[in-house]
């Protein structure tokens, strides 16, 4: 998957198998690993450290509007129908989503968090309230293949680090 910000693009990996995801940044070797209901896991390699955070996926605010539209796509091979976003916070976009794929983790997109309830982000962007795009993503290839359980466990002798600890002691 392909992913816009701040005018840079970074290039992504996603790994699912049951409940669990890793994401990972091609030419990268750190990654996270999300399971449903747990917490999320940001794994660095060059510290040999294990960032463990209890995040909780966004709620959709009291203002958005997220519409259901009779437009479809095809992205990387699958059918996609397109979603109409309005956030209260002022930013605009759509996200096209694929039915009939589903992570299980469903964390695999944290932009759209009522519209993936509904399956799998496959492109989308966010615009901000002058039209500007700031945010973009587009799956370029899904493959459907065996992945070794072993890509979703944590490195044993890694020292775990509690991200609330931690900002809780970089705020005094």
């Amino acid at each position: 998957m392909d992913e816009t910000s701040a005018g840079a693009t970074t290039h992504h990996v996603y790994e699912a198998k049951g409940a669990r995801l890793r994401a990972s940044q091609i030419g990268k070797t750190d990654y996270s690993l999300f399971e449903s209901g747990g917490p999320t896991y940001a794994v660095n390699d060059a510290d040999r450290e294990v960032l463990v955070m209890n995040i909780k996926p966004p709620k959709a605010g009291a203002g958005d509007h997220i519409t259901k539209t009779s437009a479809t796509e095809t992205v990387a091979g699958h059918a996609c129908t397109v979603w109409k976003v309005e956030l209260e916070d002022g930013e605009k976009g759509e996200v096209c989503i694929a039915q009939d794929l589903r992570v299980g983790g469903q964390r695999a997109d944290m932009w759209f968090p009522r519209v993936t309830e509904q399956g799998l982000p496959l492109r989308g962007f966010l615009q901000d309230r002058e039209g500007k795009r700031v945010r973009e993503l587009v799956v370029t290839s899904i493959q459907a293949r065996p992945i070794d359980s072993s890509r979703f466990e944590l490195p044993k002798d890694y020292k775990r680090v509690d991200w609330d600890q931690l900002s809780k002691s970089l705020r005094r």
